[in-house]
């Protein structure tokens, strides 16, 4: 079961907001998801490794051009252009320049 929020401005947010629901953020594993908004999803890195939130190690991927930056270990999937690519951002603060960040979180 999917569970789409909108309106978060930060990785915990969303992530507060998915486990308050009893679900985690969303783990995305091929080409066939799609989303109108740039959206939190559930991978993070460790110090180690990137890893989902349901504990699997990241297999797929979509990173943007120069990522992942490990300067940060949250990530938000951007839709543009009918392309959605992935990029890395501040999981406790505000990302500049976007309005509206979405999350979806599975059960």
């Amino acid at each position: 079961m999917m569970i789409n929020g909108i309106n978060v401005t930060t990785h915990d947010e969303a992530q507060m907001e998915c486990s308050n629901s009893g679900a985690i953020l969303v783990t995305i594993v091929n080409r066939n998801f799609n989303f109108e908004h740039p959206f939190w999803i559930g991978l993070s890195f460790d110090g180690r490794q990137w890893k989902w939130q349901d504990g699997t190690k990241l297999r797929y991927n979509r990173w943007r051009k120069h990522e992942p930056n490990y300067r940060h270990s949250c990530v938000l999937a951007d839709v543009k252009s009918n392309a959605m690519s992935w990029f890395t951002a501040d999981c406790h603060t505000r990302v500049p320049n976007i309005q509206t960040i979405d999350y979806v979180c599975q059960q």
